[in-house]
């Protein structure tokens, strides 16, 4: 008897992609010779969706009309409903996947789809479909039908051979792109785009979409905006390669530093890719990049690059003209084939097409993002380092083993070490510059703990300071932020104190080394900080976040707090960035966006508009903050006008337009309802550093008996729930202790045994203004 479950195993183990496919065609192999129709068949379909949905549609061309013969031959097979739904969805992938290679002439398409279309008849099927993939084509080959043959797909009734609703949304999307008819893609999208549709294709082709669309039109803020969310969910992704080079298109106008790193990221895929379409799409957009840079001067250009690229050298460095014309050549061989198949020349005209100017000096006042800066953070060194030389640098990183050095120079008229390298173990490689400077005031830098009057005089009379600048590019920005403390800790270990000039931090050495070598990235908190500027002669204050712009988002103002009620807004404050950083993204200019809930299950909505406008809301006799802003930046106040001020958001006006009012309408009454929750990505990240750093619990419990506590979650029978203990015993595997209060697991005083790995939380009192949490843990290393 055939054993088919022995081949499902093997094959489940492996990665998707070539693995997995290799996998899949031994257990078909091994079907075929057992003479088991059922499984041949099965084993092909597994195939083909591999091929399709992880690889480069190649296979699934090939094993498709073996599918097809076996099906046809087997009347058991076709007399079943599940088999004739699985070849005509396999079907349905075909034709589409038909499409992306120039060796199969459009005719066979055609033909492809009248036999598919003659089996839905012959079932009493719906032609929903076949009239679905008609447009599709039409879409890919560039021969379009006439307008009013869109959408007719909706006159059939759906089955279960229908794609899922965000794909057929998408698909209307697409198709209202197709036709200049914007608006009415706009409305036809906006289940996709408030997240209520979406699926595993869906947002990234819709997203694509859109950003072709904007940049053909000039709107480069739009796109901008739209390939800051694609990438991520298209990255290393082989089947979005045709994405990618729509991101890599946009990039080669607005930001070659992220188009070459998207480039060096998704090269791998292109090169091991099969697919014509895809490869098309790629090398199209990669020979933009690298012709917009060589054209705008950027003759050469640093890259980690796979070796089996066929331009690869030794140097890592490469001239952007070579690239271009590679990259042109290659799309240019594939778009004359597929132009040639179509019968038409809309590929050619789309490589050879011109691009709309990006005018880079332009402010874009509209959207929640903007253009990011790197993020600076300078090691304070009682005496400099006897050597700081690219040689030196080298030698610590390489000598750590946790780090390669791929580019390395130095710049003597900045008087400065710029570094490529590469984190090992991943792909990820940072970019950045090592210089040393005086130390500035310090003053200047909130205290990220209380700093003593020993460490501040120190600090005061250290020799310099060693910057680390550091962009974060496209990075996850706590990654990105953990790499660079990695990096100044092993590099300067004997620093006092470190100077954050990005967030205006000053981090204590303790926190740095405890932070570089834990396996938890910081909390949010630490990408950003709060500044609050007052003066003598007035009540009011002036709220401004210091970091964001590292992670790519606008820096948010409040203007409306005053001496007496600043903490509330500072809480509301952090937590609305918060929200925002775990997204990634910071809603559009008088666009509402929930900030936090109330107790009553609603919602604080907000909204904000730029500096710039909101000054007409702050007239003389009312300024508040803004007056604060105005004369503490002066001349420069312009300079910031790009910055969001926070408002609450007050309906919409009967012309459609969002209306606004200012913060200070937020009673005393209704702060008190707001609740302020735990993020679900902050709450692991505490609960790992809890575990992480359980042996300063125990050690603290000495200093503190009375007041040690931990969370940690506590079943009983089918719930499960986060409970305190007050700690009496912390061994090496077991908690001891009393409940803090009623829970599921007893009464308030119970004694409760609990386990280390079961931690979530822990909070150890020391004095009236002194509690350790896991992220201030290192504040007890600094005890005796």
């Amino acid at each position: 008897m055939f054993d088919a479950e022995k081949y499902i195993a093997e094959y489940q183990e492996l990665e998707h992609g070539a693995p997995r496919l290799r996998a899949i065609r031994k257990a078909i192999q091994a079907a075929d010779e057992a003479h088991n129709d059922e499984w041949s068949f099965r084993f092909r379909e597994r195939c083909l969706n591999e091929s399709t949905f992880e690889s480069d549609d190649v296979d699934a061309l090939i094993i498709f009309p073996e599918m097809v013969a076996i099906y046809d031959r087997n009347e058991e097979l076709q007399a079943d409903d599940e088999y004739f739904y699985s070849l005509m969805w396999s079907y349905k992938l075909v034709i589409e996947n038909a499409q992306n290679f120039y060796h199969v002439p459009l005719n066979q398409i055609e033909a492809f789809l009248e036999d598919f279309r003659r089996r839905l008849e012959q079932a009493g099927r719906s032609l929903r479909t076949y009239y679905y993939m008609r447009e599709n084509i039409s879409e890919q080959t560039g021969n379009l039908l006439p307008a009013e043959e869109y959408g007719k797909y909706r006159d059939y009734p759906t089955d279960d051979l229908k794609d899922c609703t965000a794909c057929e949304t998408s698909h209307d999307v697409r198709m209202a792109l197709l036709l200049d008819q914007p608006e009415r893609a706009r409305e036809i999208g906006k289940p996709i785009f408030s997240g209520e549709q979406h699926c595993g294709e869906v947002p990234e082709t819709t997203y694509a979409a859109w950003i072709e669309y904007d940049r053909h039109k000039g709107d480069f803020g739009d796109a901008r905006k739209l390939a800051k969310r694609l990438y991520p969910m298209v990255r290393h992704r082989m089947d979005m390669l045709r994405e990618v080079g729509t991101l890599l298109h946009l990039y080669s106008l607005i930001d070659f530093q992220t188009g070459t790193t998207v480039f060096r990221h998704e090269l791998r895929n292109f090169l091991n890719c099969r697919n014509h379409w895809m490869r098309f799409h790629f090398a199209a957009g990669a020979h933009r990049l690298f012709a917009h840079m060589s054209a705008l001067k950027t003759d050469t250009v640093g890259l980690v690059l796979p070796q089996e690229f066929s331009l690869w050298n030794e140097t890592h460095r490469y001239e952007t003209k070579q690239l271009s014309k590679y990259f042109y050549e290659e799309a240019k061989t594939l778009a004359e084939k597929l132009d040639a198949r179509n019968g038409n020349t809309v590929l050619m005209d789309y490589l050879d097409g011109a691009d709309l100017a990006y005018e880079k000096g332009e402010v874009d006042y509209i959207h929640g993002d903007t253009e990011p800066v790197p993020s600076v953070i300078g090691a304070v060194c009682t005496v400099l380092p006897d050597e700081l030389t690219v040689e030196s640098v080298t030698r610590t990183l390489e000598n750590d083993g946790r780090f390669a050095v791929v580019l390395a120079k130095t710049e003597p008229e900045q008087g400065l070490l710029a570094f490529q390298i590469a984190e090992g173990g991943t792909e990820e490689i940072y970019q950045l510059m090592l210089v040393c400077q005086p130390v500035p005031p310090v003053q200047d830098f909130r205290p990220a703990s209380p700093v003593s009057d020993d460490l501040a005089e120190t600090v005061t009379n250290a020799e310099g300071v060693v910057l680390c600048i550091m962009p974060f590019e496209e990075k996850q920005p706590d990654l990105a932020l953990h790499f660079q403390l990695k990096l100044l800790n092993l590099l300067f270990p004997g620093a006092v104190a470190f100077l954050d000039f990005s967030r205006r931090k000053l981090l204590p050495a303790g926190w740095v080394a405890m932070a570089a070598h834990s396996d938890v990235p910081p909390l949010v908190d630490y990408l950003y900080n709060l500044q609050l500027h007052g003066g003598p002669d007035s009540d009011a204050l002036w709220i401004r976040t210091e970091g964001l712009r590292c992670c790519g988002i606008r820096e948010i103002e409040i203007l409306d707090a005053t001496k007496q009620n600043f903490p509330r807004y500072c809480d509301m404050l952090c937590f609305a960035a918060e929200r925002i950083l775990l997204r990634g993204e910071l809603s559009d200019a008088k666009e509402p966006f929930e900030v936090v809930r109330k107790n009553d299950g609603s919602s604080l909505i907000c909204t904000w508009v730029p500096a710039s406008e909101a000054k007409a809301d702050y007239p003389a006799d009312n300024a508040g903050g803004m007056a604060v802003r105005m004369q503490l930046l002066g001349d420069e106040a312009d300079d910031l006008d790009d910055d969001a001020v926070l408002y609450l958001h007050d309906g919409e006006a009967q012309d459609g337009t969002q209306r606004r009012k200012r913060l200070d309408a937020i009673t005393e009454d209704e702060f008190n309802t707001f609740c302020y929750g735990s993020y679900i990505a902050t709450s692991r990240k505490i609960a790992a550093l809890a575990k992480e750093r359980y042996g300063i619990l125990a050690a603290l419990l000495d200093k503190a008996p009375e007041n040690a506590y931990v969370c940690v979650i506590a079943e009983v029978g089918d719930d499960s729930d986060e409970i305190w203990v007050k700690v009496v015993k912390a061994e090496e595997h077991r908690i001891t202790g009393t409940l803090a209060e009623d829970c599921i697991a007893g009464k308030a005083g119970d004694i409760y045994e609990t386990a280390p790995e079961l931690l979530t939380d822990f909070s150890v009192r020391l004095d009236e203004n002194l509690v350790i949490h896991p992220n201030t843990a290192y504040i007890a290393l600094e005890i005796e």
